[in-house]
């Protein structure tokens, strides 16, 4: 997908925008399909809800998010080293358009007797 974006970058000496307008949009999602299929992949490899998406973010940093990722894993790691605090209840999910962070309970496994 990074490549799609590369390809449009190429063409038109940028990313699309996140406040790209509707042909903006619809010229990236036409020229993406169209390089898929140059290369090989079957029609509708990507939907083009999918690409969409991949175009209004298509100048996101992830940078940023891998700081904060590292971060909250460096904690955990601290947590479960040394015995204190409670964990982080095993799921983390990051979402990159809104630019939050959740944490998801998992319930332990019930114990086995």
């Amino acid at each position: 997908m990074g490549r799609l974006l590369g390809i449009f970058d190429e063409k038109h000496g940028c990313r699309p925008s996140p406040s790209a307008s509707g042909k903006e949009v619809a010229l990236f999602v036409s020229e993406s399909q169209a390089a898929l299929l140059e290369n090989g992949l079957e029609e509708g490899f990507l939907s083009e809800e999918e690409l969409r998406a991949l175009a209004i973010s298509g100048r996101t940093e992830l940078s940023p998010v891998c700081a904060v990722i590292g971060g909250i894993l460096g904690q955990e790691i601290l947590k479960a080293v040394s015995r204190k605090g409670e964990p982080a209840l095993n799921c983390f999910l990051w979402d990159g358009e809104t630019h939050e962070g959740r944490v998801i309970q998992v319930p332990p496994p019930a114990v086995k007797r």
